[in-house]
């Protein structure tokens, strides 16, 4: 096992965790793409790939200026662990309102989902180099 309580690593994730929410929830393109490297890999619900600090502010400034300006998502670390000293991988579940309607998405009110990250630890923060986020979708049952 590497160096770090698994305390110590989740207490440290979660705070990321909790800063997203924050950021979102604030509509701060600027302050979400502070938590990421760059270049970068992010993948969003409906597998669009961003690898750059750019693209990716242009995308959240663009969604937070029109169908996502008044959702509310709420996160909460679901696990993380520490794959190197300065690599680790988490979990993260979410559950979102306020998303406006948009032709062709037939998305519930409430969305629930997981967010995937890859963490890098840069001195004593850790970054997100990689994230991949995807909506759970509850099946109708027979």
């Amino acid at each position: 096992m590497v160096e770090g309580t698994h305390d110590a690593i989740e207490s440290e994730i979660a705070e990321v965790v909790a800063e997203h929410e924050r950021a979102w929830n604030a509509h701060d393109a600027d302050r979400l793409i502070a938590m990421f490297e760059d270049p970068m890999d992010f993948v969003n619900v409906l597998g669009m790939h961003h690898r750059s600090a750019a693209a990716l502010r242009q995308e959240y400034q663009r969604i937070h200026a029109t169908f996502m300006k008044n959702s509310v998502i709420g996160m909460r670390l679901h696990d993380a662990r520490r794959l190197s000293e300065e690599i680790a991988v988490a979990h993260a579940h979410w559950e979102m309102s306020g998303m406006e309607k948009l032709p062709g998405w037939n998305a519930p009110e409430v969305r629930r989902g997981v967010m995937t990250y890859v963490l890098v630890r840069r001195g004593e923060k850790w970054k997100i180099t990689a994230a991949h986020n995807t909506d759970v979708v509850e099946m109708m049952k027979k």
